[in-house]
């Protein structure tokens, strides 16, 4: 019976503990992640600069740049859900 009550204290942690274990990172979109600069997400997206827009100047910088991956022509069916990527 002390068993039972003690191994039920440790169970009901994991049970909360699984989803924490099994997160996601939503900071990272197959090649890029947030805090990438400019230049590396041109590289990658085959984009010029002339195709990023400036929105706001000051205080802080925000350029917008956007981007549709690569889909395979004749696919009946995607497979990634995503459409397009605005950075």
């Amino acid at each position: 019976m002390k068993f039972i009550r003690s191994l039920a204290p440790a169970l009901t942690v994991l049970l909360l503990a699984a989803p924490i274990l099994r997160g996601q990172d939503f900071s990272k979109y197959r090649d890029f992640s947030l805090g990438t600069n400019l230049a590396t997400v041109l590289k990658r997206t085959d984009k010029k600069l002339a195709d990023v827009t400036t929105t706001h100047g000051a205080p802080t910088l925000f350029q917008e740049l956007t981007w549709w991956p690569p889909s395979l022509p004749g696919a009946s069916a995607r497979s990634d859900s995503v459409q397009s990527k605005f950075f």
